[in-house]
């Protein structure tokens, strides 16, 4: 039987872009990466439900050489047991290192990632979602016949998207209803 994933892009999904000389732009090291409230219990949410969940993330910095690769590792590293503390788990991290332009297959708006991971886990892409705060995250989903989740306002949204949401806790729960108390 296949199986379903919620597939999350990191940046302004599971945490916070750095402003940085009036523009925003990823963490580049583990200190910087600050979690944005409710994701990591969104996530252990999904877990609950049944659902996969991977972080489909571009991190061309790495690339461009504004990072380094064990730079990117220990910011994951953070992110997984933030995300472990609040209950949760992430199934896989895949990640396009390539520069913007390198024209490979993985770095979206291009499906790659969701494709070897739907073809990895055996999942059912139909019952799964894109989560993400940019038009090219909604491409991503949309071409690897995911539904898909926009963060961020209604004015900003794809017009293809399925469901815009200001968080994902607020996506989670406006799914899938209030979490139940025990």
């Amino acid at each position: 039987m296949k199986k379903r994933a919620f597939f999350l892009d990191r940046d302004g999904v599971l945490n916070h872009s750095i402003s940085h000389r009036g523009k925003e732009r990823p963490p580049n090291n583990p200190e910087e990466l600050r979690m944005i409230d409710g994701a990591g219990q969104a996530v252990r949410r999904l877990n609950q439900l049944g659902y996969y969940v991977f972080v489909v993330t571009n991190q061309g910095g790495v690339g461009l050489g504004f990072m380094s690769q064990a730079d990117l590792d220990r910011i994951h590293a953070k992110l997984i047991d933030q995300v472990r503390s609040c209950g949760g788990a992430i199934d896989q991290i895949k990640v396009c290192t390539h520069k913007p332009k390198a024209g490979c297959t993985c770095r979206k708006p291009k499906p790659g990632m969701l494709l070897e991971l739907a073809e990895e886990y055996s999942l059912d892409l139909s019952e799964s979602y894109m989560v993400g705060d940019r038009s090219i995250d909604i491409e991503a989903g949309k071409q690897a016949g995911t539904k898909t989740v926009f963060i961020g306002s209604a004015s900003d949204a794809p017009p293809d998207v399925d469901l815009v949401s200001s968080s994902l806790a607020e996506a989670v729960e406006q799914l899938f209803g209030p979490e139940k108390q025990s």
